[in-house]
């Protein structure tokens, strides 16, 4: 059963492409310090928007980090505006664009640098160094 969270792909409602908790308890199990930070930690509760792909919801969320809504709200519009008309920017555009430029938007070194950890580029790639996507 837990090999199906790795290799199936499930159109849910709340729009997750995983189910949350197959992927849990694959976490739990590869990882005995992470399975014991999931069960403190309790049920798996974030959603991202319908209109927001895992990785907008992952560059929103390394933005939002450590700043006030307003703020992280100010500076991600100057980072989409770079890559108008898109209303998103993809991995591959976060990849190529100078570092100063997102810095100018307001991102610090670190989040910079971050962004540019992402999806792979090429969807036949798989997104983590796994075992057994070696």
């Amino acid at each position: 059963m837990e090999n199906r969270a790795l290799t199936s792909i499930i159109v849910r409602p709340d729009g997750l492409g995983y189910d949350p908790e197959l992927a849990c308890s694959h976490l739990s199990t590869a990882d005995p310090v992470m399975g014991a930070l999931i069960e403190r930690v309790g049920e798996f509760t974030m959603r991202p928007e319908p209109t927001h792909s895992l990785f907008q919801a992952l560059a929103r969320s390394i933005v939002y980090q450590q700043l006030s809504g307003r703020a992280a709200g100010t500076i991600l519009g100057r980072v989409k505006r770079l890559f108008a008309p898109k209303r998103f920017p993809t991995p591959r555009d976060l990849l190529e664009i100078p570092s100063e430029h997102l810095r100018a938007a307001g991102l610090s070194t670190a989040k910079t640098e971050l962004s540019r950890i992402s999806p792979p580029v090429r969807s036949t790639e798989p997104c983590l160094r796994c075992p057994e996507f070696d």
